[in-house]
Formats: C-alpha cells, sequence, structure tokens
C-alpha cells in the first residue's frame, strides 16, 4: 500500500435542494474516514456546487490533521470570472488554503475542463463524488474515467436517503 493515499473529487454544480444540506454533513464523516485508512491528499477542482463543499470540508479536516494535503487542479485562470461575488470570496477563501493550486491553462478552452478531470483522477485511489444516475457532462465523464483507470467510487447520491 502507498504510504499516502489519495482522494479527488467531481460532482454537480447543482446540488438539490433536498440534498444540499446533508452534503457537507456526510462529506465530513466520509473525509474523516478516509483519513483513518490512511488517505492524506486530497484533489479538488474548485468548481461551483459539490467542489465548493468538498473543498470546504478538506479545509476542515486540514485543520485538524496538519498531515493533511488539499490539492487544488483548476482547468484556468479566468475560473471563476462570471461568477456571483459570494461564490468568488468562498473560492478565493479556499484557494488561500490550499497546499498547491495548479492551473491546466492560463485562459479557457474547449479542453481544460476534461483535462483537469483526467488529471484530478490520475493516480487517485478513491473518488467521492456526487453524480445522479442519468445526467451526463463532466461528473460522468470523470466518474467513467476514475472506474476505467480501477479507481474506487463513493457516490453520495448512493447513500443520502
Amino acid at each position: 500500500m502507498k504510504k499516502d493515499r489519495i482522494c479527488c473529487f467531481t460532482g454537480h454544480r447543482i446540488i438539490s435542494e433536498k440534498d444540499s444540506p446533508r452534503i457537507r454533513p456526510l462529506l465530513a464523516l466520509i473525509l474523516e474516514e478516509l483519513y483513518n485508512r490512511g488517505f492524506r491528499e486530497f484533489r479538488n477542482g474548485g468548481a461551483l456546487g459539490f467542489d465548493t463543499a468538498a473543498a470546504l470540508e478538506c479545509v476542515r479536516l486540514k485543520e485538524r490533521y496538519p498531515d493533511v494535503k488539499f490539492l487544488l487542479f483548476l482547468p484556468c485562470r479566468e475560473q471563476c470570472n462570471k461568477w456571483k461575488a459570494k461564490d468568488i470570496r468562498i473560492y478565493k477563501e479556499f484557494l488561500a488554503k490550499a497546499d498547491s493550486v495548479s492551473y491546466v491553462c492560463d485562459f479557457y478552452n474547449e479542453y481544460c475542463m476534461q483535462t483537469r478531470n483526467m488529471k484530478l483522477v490520475n493516480d487517485a485511489d478513491i473518488c467521492v463524488c456526487y453524480k445522479h444516475p442519468g445526467v451526463g457532462g463532466g461528473t460522468a465523464f470523470t466518474v467513467k474515467y476514475a472506474l476505467e483507470n480501477d479507481v474506487e467510487i463513493i457516490n453520495l447520491t448512493d447513500i443520502l436517503p
């Protein structure tokens, strides 16, 4: 077994009203369990919705356990340019607390999101996701890519009642 195991996150930008209040508490429980299983590196794509919830919980985990590494793999430097002010503030807060921030590109292009998603998954041992069945897009691509690379999946939509 590798010394430090790697976890990545992927999920929908929109979290249902029903799921929203339960996502962060569930993530906190899962992250604590993963830490106890030897996971020390947590990779996040920095997007709105699920990525933001996971990033905030990673920051909380890092505050309790200084050996946690919180890494951001971002598609481009202008990722948040069209976001609401509140979302940009939260983004900048967790950006400042990351151990490292890497960008696929300086500017948006048609491949930067998919490339970012693949970098998140490469070398990961587990992928914690929020993916509804039958919904396509970047989350579906990332989960499929993870499965093709023998990465274990924990899908919160399978756990939430």
